[in-house]
């Protein structure tokens, strides 16, 4: 795929798309799941998720019902050396954390057009949710929001193309995926949709997309149907 060379450096070679020296994807667009805060509360971003479990802040603080990032939110916060492979001891750590942090949430929240709306309705301070699509939104209801990783890391979640064994047509496949890796693909990705692109560097400066570096990329989890038991355990805290 001649495009390919348009990769920027970061994603050349992502640790979560490899398995041992062999690339299975090509990154295409990507986000993050930071803190989003009221940034007329906070005149810097806030450093630690720690504020998510600051007492003066209780019940101005509301987070995404989503039991696989939230798991992963919580490992990154208690220091879990792989967020994405959880022992027995790393579980138990990272749902005490989160009940602790629970007492101080207003409410968890759905979906994203919830969390936008509940933020604006009940002058939350901060929020654990996607954050490109959230931030806009929100700045449309008035609210001086915006988004941050701190220095513990978020999640991130990294969009790529893959082909199957059984593709049909592997050559039209690959075209596809060539294609999407053009230049002027980049400024429609980030630009029109509002997500980070892979290609351009200096339209993701442009957009603010300057944090992808900070970010922890998404993993296939050690056992899904753990993450959902010890999440409704959380929430039933």
């Amino acid at each position: 795929m001649p495009n390919a060379k348009n990769l920027a450096p970061e994603f050349r070679k992502v640790d979560a798309i490899m398995r041992g020296d062999k690339q299975y994807g090509v990154p295409f667009a990507w986000g993050s799941l930071p803190m989003v805060y009221d940034a007329d509360t906070f005149k810097t971003p806030p450093e630690s998720w720690e504020v998510m479990w600051d007492p003066q802040y209780a019940q101005q603080l509301i987070c995404q019902d989503d039991a696989n990032n939230c798991i992963t939110w919580g490992a990154l916060v208690s220091g879990v050396a792989n967020p994405y492979q959880l022992t027995d001891a790393d579980f138990d750590k990272v749902k005490a954390k989160l009940i602790e942090g629970k007492k101080l949430l207003l409410s968890y929240f759905a979906g994203f057009d919830d969390g936008v709306n509940m933020f604006a309705q009940n002058a939350i301070k901060v929020m654990y949710s996607m954050g490109e699509p959230q931030v806009p939104a929100l700045k449309k209801k008035g609210i001086n929001a915006a988004l941050t990783v701190p220095k513990e890391g978020a999640p991130g979640w990294l969009d790529c193309w893959v082909m199957s064994v059984g593709a049909a047509d592997p050559e039209l496949a690959q075209q596809w995926i060539d294609g999407c890796l053009a230049g002027q693909v980049a400024s429609v990705l980030t630009n029109k949709s509002g997500y980070g692109n892979t290609t351009d560097v200096e339209i993701n400066k442009a957009a603010g997309f300057t944090y992808g570096g900070k970010l922890s990329w998404l993993q296939p989890a050690e056992s899904y149907e753990k993450r959902v038991a010890v999440w409704n355990e959380v929430k039933a805290s």
